[in-house]
């Protein structure tokens, strides 16, 4: 059974598709979220959320990162995370991050939407993601028999599985370089638990992997 927390969430990400498919890929402001989104007004009855602070500290988990719900600055996430966990939570902390941007992760977008794998639309290109240009190889001397062969490339990934962004394409990738998390790993397309090469079911929830 769902959390409340994880209802929040779907929440967000069912208003969100919506309204437009895009969206769900589209980074949000904070103060967005509150007020527009998922705001307390409308998730308080929904999810038997007592007070508004009971709801700015839901809010406050999943923007901390908490289930790995959403993807933001990363001085964002220790600040909301060193004041849960503080005996008196600050709730301004969460209102001095107002104009500050969230992703959604789109591997739990996909799971509570129960969507197809290919059903997201692809995340845009980060606007600070600098271009990275491949160096060209350097050749070795014709006939030299000491020349070391060429290293084999592995097939690049378009975007990372767990936040959306773009992985550079000109190297073997293993670690995403936004969110920093291990592409290489193959997730279920129903619970996202880790799926071992050649499983046809996933040994969590029985789903089908699809190979």
């Amino acid at each position: 059974m769902a959390d409340d927390l994880e209802l929040l969430f779907a929440r967000l990400a069912r208003g969100l598709h919506s309204a437009a498919p895009e969206r769900v890929v589209q980074p949000l402001e904070i103060a967005e979220l509150s007020a527009r989104w998922i705001p307390y007004a409308k998730v308080r009855g929904e999810l038997s959320i007592a007070t508004n602070e009971d709801y700015e500290l839901l809010l406050m988990r999943l923007l901390s990162g908490e289930g790995g719900y959403v993807f933001a600055d990363e001085s964002l996430q220790d600040d909301l995370r060193r004041e849960l966990v503080s005996t008196n939570p600050d709730l301004t902390a969460l209102r001095t991050y107002g104009s500050a941007r969230v992703t959604l992760a789109r591997e739990a977008v996909r799971r509570v939407l129960e969507l197809a794998p290919d059903a997201l639309p692809a995340a845009p290109p980060s606007g600070e993601q600098r271009v990275i240009r491949p160096r060209a190889p350097e050749l070795s001397p014709v006939g030299d028999p000491t020349a070391p062969s060429p290293l084999p490339r592995t097939t690049p990934v378009a975007s990372c599985q767990f936040c959306g962004k773009h992985l550079p394409t000109d190297r073997p990738v293993a670690f995403c370089p936004h969110c920093g998390l291990n592409v290489t790993t193959q997730l279920c397309p129903g619970c996202s638990s880790e799926i071992t090469p050649g499983w046809r079911f996933c040994v969590t929830c029985g789903r089908a992997t699809g190979k």
